[in-house]
């Protein structure tokens, strides 16, 4: 694999995220590989271009974040899951030749290959439907051969396909298959990474996995039909042009038909992978490459007086899907303040006392304050709320309620709030759209102790007598521009925040419940 070359950041600096820096040089997996540049950054952790010692050959060394590789249980799903991974030997899947801990993360090696990925090639425009037809081929062939292993790619995208040059043309390579599962929990809809937030590339992402629900090989297909389609037509299916548009859009409109003169069967194909329920789509790569089999690229019709067919998309094209009543009340978009108590080792501990702090001190201060908790889970809390000041207050108080819990109790928690604001759609458990993504990034930096808000957040609320300093800015991926921070600023000695825990419980009528 060859992604985009990036430049370092040494540990210290400021980031969103954990980071595993690997310097150049270092020795990883019993001094097997040894580390000569970082390649580039994603979501899961680093790539870095390494060397196989015994070999003298060029791999490519992909860590996992280390809050993930943290999270209970990670080591034996990395360890099963990477086995699996490394079963998988296909000219069109980029293999993984080892993988193991270094530097307190995880890591998986894989074979180096040189190439472009399908986004880069797709600048020159769309390609010609005997190309494109080949790339689908060698696309559905790596897709058959992980989903007979059981694996779910789960991140299909022009970024993750690369174009590798081969004697007499060219063959499609399907990177970081897999990858994404590691983040996940085990179970339908449980995902490690961040409480209520939807893993995978809005502008792919499936109707079923933008809703949280349970993903199976039709979750790649769909993926896959978003690229073939870009791939005809150099336009993707849906206008977005934000996440949270995209995974509307995915759940609720209906893509424009497509047009390839000369091949029905190829039009009928595409349009199949993106039917909004999976019983209406091929059911894996095996049936994808079936289908692409009976396709005859040969009896395409280039008639330049038909190309400007293919990517005319207008807005009278595009018919929303009708949906019941109750669904169609679950995507409406909001303007909420978004909350993320972070609880320090709780799923790692789990006690019954700890459980019952948590009942107690946070979801029980949550919703006094007038909050709707979406999801609890693993090490998270998340949460809605009407006004951002309600959310702030809020925060402190449970940080508040837990100091004082902490106070006289046998294993203490401690914890971190993050609030952030912005439209987002609620859908089961949950939350999706942009600032959703930006909040599950933001809490990776978050501090012990603290209430840390975005400026977002601080310019909407009425502030009344909520103390706040600047806490500088954090980076977030895919973001131009950086998100500025505020802080609120404890009190002194004593519950962190004054009490506020107390003015809460008072207000609310529940002193005696959320105090005891």
């Amino acid at each position: 694999m060859k992604p985009d070359r990036a430049t370092p950041e040494p540990l210290e600096a400021t980031s969103a995220s954990k980071s595993t820096f690997l310097r150049p040089g270092t020795e990883v997996l019993h001094g097997r590989f040894r580390v000569l540049e970082l390649l580039g950054k994603g979501g899961m952790g680093e790539v870095y271009l390494a060397e196989q010692v015994s070999l003298g050959r060029k791999v490519a060394l992909k860590t996992l974040r280390e809050d993930l590789s943290l999270q209970p249980g990670m080591t034996e799903r990395f360890k099963r899951e990477a086995l699996l991974l490394s079963s998988v030997d296909h000219p069109s899947v980029v293999r993984v030749i080892d993988f193991g801990e270094a530097n307190s993360s995880y890591v998986l090696v894989m074979e180096f290959v040189e190439g472009e990925n399908l986004a880069l090639a797709l600048r020159g425009g769309p390609f010609e439907a005997a190309r494109a037809v080949r790339v689908l081929k060698d696309i559905a062939e790596g897709l058959a051969e992980i989903h007979a292993k059981g694996i779910v790619h789960r991140d299909l995208k022009l970024d993750n396909v690369l174009l590798a040059p081969i004697a007499g043309g060219e063959r499609a390579r399907l990177l970081d298959f897999g990858i994404a599962r590691l983040a996940e929990a085990e179970g339908p809809g449980q995902q490690v990474t961040q409480a209520g937030m939807v893993l995978g590339t809005p502008e792919y992402i499936a109707p079923e996995q933008a809703t949280g629900q349970k993903l199976d090989a039709r979750t790649d297909v769909y993926a896959f039909g978003i690229l073939a389609y870009r791939l005809l037509t150099g336009a993707h299916p849906f206008p977005g042009p934000s996440a949270r548009e995209f995974l509307m859009q995915h759940i609720s409109m209906e893509p424009p038909a497509l047009v390839v003169p000369g091949l029905p069967r190829l039009e009928a194909l595409v349009m199949a992978c993106l039917a909004k329920k999976p019983d209406g789509r091929p059911a894996s790569g095996a049936a994808l490459l079936a289908a692409l089999g009976k396709i005859d690229a040969s009896q395409a019709t280039t008639d330049p007086a038909l190309s400007g067919v293919r990517g005319a998309v207008t807005a009278s094209q595009r018919t929303p899907v009708t949906l019941a009543p109750t669904q169609a009340s679950t995507l409406i978009g909001r303007n909420l303040a978004l909350v993320c108590v972070c609880l320090e080792r709780f799923a790692e501990r789990q006690s019954p006392e700890l459980v019952q702090v948590r009942e107690q001190k946070v979801l029980g201060v949550l919703r006094a304050g007038g909050g709707k908790v979406v999801r609890a889970w693993q090490d998270q809390v998340l949460a809605v709320f009407e006004l951002p000041s309600q959310a702030v207050g809020c925060g402190m108080a449970i940080l508040d309620a837990l100091w004082r819990s902490n106070a006289s109790a046998h294993e203490k928690l401690e914890a971190s709030v993050m609030v952030h604001q912005g439209e987002v759609v609620q859908s089961g458990e949950s939350l999706l759209g942009e600032p959703a993504q930006v909040l599950a990034e933001l809490v990776k930096g978050a501090s012990r102790g603290e209430v840390t808000l975005t400026r977002a957040v601080w310019l909407a609320m009425a502030k009344g007598a909520v103390l706040a300093d600047e806490q500088g800015s954090v980076e977030v991926a895919g973001r131009p521009e950086p998100f500025a921070l505020m802080r609120c600023r404890q009190t002194g000695p004593g519950a962190p925040f004054g009490g506020r825990d107390v003015a809460l419980a008072e207000s609310a009528g529940l002193l005696g419940r959320l105090l005891r």
